[in-house]
């Protein structure tokens, strides 16, 4: 049998891969360091064609989900060529086969050559050199752009394919085997894509959503169905180059890749760190307001409000517990400067002082595991601002992100995940992974609002379009994990704020001019609600909503 050449050797090199549909995702931020996410799909009828393909005894079968096995950090090392640390590896299993989906960290991804075609964490993984002087491999770089832009490049192989210049005749079919080779297909796609933790500014990648570029996404089970004997001679006809190997696949309709050797992804230079926050010696003189709220599907209503705190100074950044029983809230007590956070019991009408240190407390939050996370400024010289945690009671303080400052803002997505407002010029949304900490920036130019919405692990943030009252905000929706965002509404004009609070049913509250009013996906515009000035409310920021959505929180001038 002659050795397979040019795109046919590409062919039967990812059917080999033993029908495995592969995902990459590179996600780097602008450094250079980020994170590897790598899925495997595994399906048990193509596997068990695959297996009869090699005609392998019955008694050394194997089940997809032994052979999908754990991948090291050697493996993986080897296969993306540059130090690499495995964060996690799960297996899934579905109606059809197996998924197993690998998270790698690595510190630069420069240093990182990954082999071609990029199928990892795979059974038996085989490199594709059929017909090429060397095993394919693609290089990062990172270089300045002339007009002040940073570039990521991704440089796709420069093997040159050694074959006969005119094709071979073609040999007779052997149905059996195409047929084979079809069914071990089915499902079959390689995919390839770079993920900036920044906005993606312009690239030529084949395809771009967002700040994704995908640089390579084949369609195996298409390409290999789609097979005529004039498109395998196409496929046969050694082309003198991965890239033009690459051009031969998107002829024949094998899905994206890319039209150049080098593949660009720009985007802004970072600003230098910016000089943490001082903390502020003077703060607006707020209340905390407690009102009861009734929803029905036709109308919201508020009740009399209590005032909760009555203290003269700052209390603010009310936060509900989970269980419903309790506000948490950021307060200066005693005629000072310095906060700490406090706990309001529902039942008992009690105050009760949480966190007692010489640092500064603000903007408390239960996380996942039910303890308490808060934004400490620290006693240093920059009076530095990050992410701490203590246990439920205020005890046991442990800081949570070390690198990452100054913090102001931030809500939780998942147990390790966590959604933070950094402060900036401007001011980014970042997204960290508090188990590798590790972060990568979704959006620039964000407001303080950053709200965990109702029945999933989403965040809404408020995206901020220009400066001061003149400023265009609108409220989105962040995926956290796929780091996917989506426009939501507009928020009310007439503030360069936009503090928002969902209600469970899914109703977002926001005040403005001493009115409350309400938002619910698919529909065109704010509708008012509540005339807060008549319940003696004045200047509302800040609001809450408890889990039951029977009480909402006011912050107001008293």
């Amino acid at each position: 049998m002659r050795h397979p050449i040019g795109a046919l050797a590409l062919v039967l090199t990812l059917t080999l891969q033993a029908c495995l549909s592969s995902s990459l995702v590179l996600q780097v931020a602008p450094d250079g360091h980020g994170r590897a996410i790598i899925t495997s799909r595994l399906y048990e009828r193509q596997f068990r064609a695959f297996q009869e393909l090699l005609a392998i005894a019955p008694s050394e079968l194997k089940s997809a989900e032994d052979s999908l096995t754990p991948p090291t950090d050697q493996q993986l090392a080897a296969l993306l060529g540059g130090p690499v640390k495995i964060e996690d590896t799960t297996l899934e299993n579905t109606a059809d086969g197996v998924v197993r989906t690998t998270v790698v960290s690595f510190a630069d991804v420069t240093r990182l050559r990954l082999t071609f075609p990029p199928v990892l964490s795979v059974p038996g993984h085989a490199e594709f050199g059929a017909g090429t002087t060397e095993s394919p491999v693609m290089t990062f770089s990172m270089r300045p752009h002339e007009n002040g832009d940073r570039l990521l490049l991704v440089h796709m192989p420069e093997t040159r394919m050694e074959g006969e210049s005119q094709p071979h005749p073609p040999e007779p079919r052997n149905l059996r085997l195409e047929h084979k080779i079809k069914e071990a297909a089915k499902g079959m796609r390689v995919a390839f894509a770079v993920a900036l933790d920044m906005p993606l500014l312009r690239t030529n990648a084949p395809a771009r959503d967002g700040n994704r570029a995908t640089i390579l996404d084949i369609d195996v089970e298409g390409m290999i169905a789609g097979l005529s004997d004039e498109k395998m001679a196409h496929l046969a006809a050694a082309p003198t180059s991965v890239q033009e190997l690459l051009w031969t696949i998107g002829d024949v309709g094998g899905g994206v890749t890319p039209a150049d050797r080098e593949i660009f992804l720009e985007f802004e230079s970072p600003a230098p760190p910016p000089a943490a926050a001082a903390p502020q010696t003077t703060r607006p003189d707020t209340e905390i307001y407690l009102a009861p709220l009734t929803i029905t599907d036709t109308r919201i209503d508020v009740g009399a409000p209590v005032n909760i705190t009555n203290n003269p100074g700052y209390d603010n950044q009310p936060f509900f517990t989970p269980d419903g029983r309790a506000i948490l809230f950021t307060s200066v007590r005693g005629g000072g400067t310095q906060t700490d956070i406090y706990r309001y019991d529902l039942a008992g009408a009690t105050l009760s002082q949480v966190t007692r240190t010489p640092e500064s407390e603000y903007s408390p939050t239960i996380t996942p595991s039910g303890d308490l996370s808060v934004v400490r400024v620290e006693l240093d010289p920059d009076a530095t601002q990050r992410l701490w945690r203590f246990t439920s009671d205020g005890r046991e303080p442990r800081l949570v992100l070390e690198t990452v400052k100054p913090v102001g803002y931030h809500a939780w997505s998942d147990d390790h995940t966590v959604a933070l407002y950094v402060l900036g010029r401007p001011a980014t949304l970042q997204v960290a992974d508090t188990r590798a900490g590790t972060t990568r920036v979704v959006a620039t130019n964000i407001a303080r609002s950053l709200q965990p919405v109702p029945g999933g692990h989403t965040i809404s943030f408020v995206q901020r379009d220009g400066v001061g009252a003149d400023a265009a905000l609108t409220i989105n929706e962040l995926n956290p994990v796929t780091g996917d965002v989506r426009t939501l509404t507009r928020a009310l004009p007439g503030g360069d704020e936009a503090d928002v609070a969902w209600t469970p049913d899914g109703t977002l509250l926001m005040a403005r001019g001493e009115v409350l009013y309400a938002w619910r996906r698919g529909e065109a515009a704010w509708r008012p609600v509540a005339a807060l000035d008549r319940l003696g409310l004045r200047r509302v920021s800040r609001l809450a909503v408890n889990p039951a959505g029977d009480r909402i929180a006011f912050v107001a001038q008293p």
